[in-house]
């Protein structure tokens, strides 16, 4: 069973989850998506759903790989962002046979962010994100939100690392148990 973080997190929050998965009889892998926790990539904190489903993925193709896991019985379990970005690995992974979905928050990506900021704030963050595109097609730099950071629109944006909060955090919550 592969195990995936919400947004807030990182796999060391989910050591509290592993063990009744390991007592019912699972192999469990609890991952890091790229960019948040011990996993590597840049620009550290990045929220990805896309990538995010194929980190969930290439899990499932690590576990394939272990002898004591049978590969056609492999599953998936996310909590909040992570359950929605475990279902949609589900969807485009035939392999995994198995989905369970803990406090979904993000189904209607749009209507979240309505709920977050406000209507107003989601127009002018898809101008925001429009301007992000032709800058970075034209070659200029893209801009960065810190990763679990949310902005109301006419916010200034804060100059605090998301990478030093998580790394904080992973160093409080230590390792996760594996089976």
């Amino acid at each position: 069973m592969v195990l995936g973080h919400s947004g807030v997190m990182v796999k060391e929050a989910l050591a509290f989850f592993a063990p009744y998965f390991v007592k019912a009889g699972f192999a469990v892998l609890a991952i890091d998506y790229r960019t948040v926790g011990s996993s590597e990539g840049e620009p550290r904190g990045l929220d990805h759903p896309e990538r995010q489903v194929e980190d969930f993925r290439s899990a499932v193709s690590y576990l394939q790989t272990r002898p004591e896991v049978r590969p056609e019985r492999i599953g998936v379990w996310g909590v909040s962002i992570g359950g929605s970005v475990a279902a949609q690995a589900a969807v485009l992974d035939r392999r995994i046979k198995c989905v369970v979905v803990q406090s979904p928050s993000v189904w209607n990506g749009w209507r979240y962010m309505e709920r977050l900021l406000g209507r107003a704030g989601v127009h002018a963050l898809r101008d925001r994100l429009q301007q992000d595109w032709q800058r970075r097609y034209e070659g200029g730099q893209s801009a960065h939100v810190p990763h679990l950071t949310h902005l109301r629109a006419g916010e200034p944006h804060p100059p605090a690392r998301a990478d030093a909060a998580a790394d904080d955090r992973q160093r409080r919550l230590g390792p996760v148990p594996h089976a």
